[in-house]
């Protein structure tokens, strides 16, 4: 195990514990209705859309994260790096929520969050790819996080397309492209559970 830093059961502790707190300060930053009634929910509708989009998003990287690291034998130096590069700009997503949530429609919010995105589903794919890396012999890894491997251009490119149209021609779109991924990735990882089901 050269190169080996901490153990990997330490690491994902730590990767599961930083994201169940970021995924708590999105609800904490979620404005009160004011009235407290459907005319006050539909008035902070950008905020709930924004919560909405941000959680399932988080949710959705968790669970696929969650059902690799399983696979997983060796940790090096890289991937410890990594985690905490990708821990960064995920720990930016309730302050860029808060922000799109304020000024759902204003297009600095929504390109603000959308290079969030960006940027944690880009870290995402290197660490990924260090994981492979650092444990090279493991057959078993490579062979599990094929699947996913795949989806993650897919992911990366619906965040990257939603961030231009941002820019371009209507704001909302960043957070919109969100809603897309994420359905997107946890329909690719209910595909490869009823798979693994089928093979079994």
């Amino acid at each position: 195990m050269k190169g080996r830093l901490v153990e990997k059961d330490r690491l994902i502790a730590f990767f599961d514990a930083l994201l169940a707190i970021i995924m708590t300060v999105l609800v904490l930053e979620l404005k009160k209705p004011d009235p407290i009634s459907w005319e006050g929910l539909w008035a902070i509708r950008g905020d709930l859309f924004a919560y909405v989009a941000s959680f399932f998003w988080l949710s959705a990287l968790w669970s696929s994260n969650n059902a690799e690291w399983d696979y997983v034998r060796v940790i090096d130096r890289r991937v410890v790096w990594w985690v905490l590069v990708f821990l960064f700009f995920t720990s930016l997503v309730p302050y860029a929520t808060s922000l799109l949530s304020n000024s759902f429609y204003d297009p600095f919010p929504q390109a603000f969050y959308g290079m969030v995105i960006v940027m944690t589903a880009a870290t995402n794919m290197f660490l990924y790819s260090s994981l492979i890396k650092a444990d090279k012999d493991n057959g078993t890894l490579r062979h599990f996080t094929k699947f996913n491997r795949s989806i993650m251009p897919v992911d990366f490119a619906i965040k990257a397309c939603g961030l231009i149209v941002s820019l371009v021609f209507w704001a909302p779109a960043a957070s919109v492209s969100v809603i897309i991924a994420a359905g997107v990735v946890l329909g690719h990882l209910l595909i490869q559970h009823r798979s693994s089901r089928l093979i079994d």
